[in-house]
């Protein structure tokens, strides 16, 4: 499965998870700036040749609300793009920020990274931070948007359809 957030002139951050019996294993990240679909659709296919994962009738491309836009120099939606590119998109629940943020913390305990494979991902989610208010010497209630925000954002959109997704027990497997 991927979990996307979409950025053009910021980054666009791609997590790779599988979801098996009770747990989320996440087994790469990719992100980048200032490309299109079809760049992020290639990078996603060779990281997947490369790497041997095998995409399956019930695999997901989860992918925040604004991927319903209009962008990328196309009259096409980012939706529509992604499925002339093969995808499967599932759009994920928009949720309010700290919804949000509460979905990864129940998520964060069943999750298994791959050290090597998520470095940089993980990078953005220990850098994810709210935004402090020097005037009021206290945080704001929204979280500060810099290079972390993406991967923080894109590992969201993963836990809050991860719930929905088919679980896969060992033994079947």
């Amino acid at each position: 499965n991927t979990a996307w957030d979409i950025g053009h002139s910021d980054y666009t951050s791609i997590w790779f998870w599988q979801r098996l019996f009770k747990k989320v294993r996440l087994v790469g990240y990719y992100q980048n700036s200032g490309e299109g679909a079809a760049h992020y659709a290639e990078e996603v296919q060779r990281l997947y040749l490369s790497n041997g994962w095998l995409r399956s009738r019930d695999s997901l491309d989860v992918f925040p609300h604004d991927a319903r836009v209009t962008e990328w120099g196309s009259s096409k939606s980012r939706i529509e793009q992604l499925i002339d590119l093969k995808f499967k998109p599932t759009i994920a629940t928009r949720m309010d920020i700290d919804d949000g943020i509460n979905a990864v913390r129940a998520t964060l305990p069943i999750c298994e990274f791959d050290a090597e494979a998520c470095s940089e991902g993980i990078k953005a989610l220990k850098s994810y931070r709210k935004e402090w208010d020097d005037e009021r010497g206290a945080w704001r209630d929204k979280p500060y948007h810099n290079w972390a925000s993406h991967g923080a954002s894109a590992f969201k959109e993963l836990c809050i359809v991860q719930r929905e997704a088919k679980v896969i027990n060992p033994e079947d497997v």
